[in-house]
């Protein structure tokens, strides 16, 4: 099944999405904040699906998840 990149710094909502997508099949990754994104993706994963509290995401990144 697809991967996932999950990044949410609220714990309850970020194991609230884990638990409906792990039971679904999908291989999830977690991220509480952009640097331990960007620290995942650095090591190689290259997730499906980027999934991101907005309120996390500054435009200076934008590009760099685009790419």
């Amino acid at each position: 099944m697809a991967s996932v990149l999950l990044v949410e710094n609220n714990r309850m909502l970020r194991t609230m999405y884990t638990a409906g997508m792990s039971g679904y099949g999908y291989n999830v990754h977690e991220a509480t904040s952009l640097n331990q994104a960007f620290d995942l993706l650095e090591e190689g994963l290259v997730p499906d699906i980027l999934i991101t509290d907005w309120k996390l995401v500054l435009f200076r990144y934008i590009a760099v998840i685009i790419e």
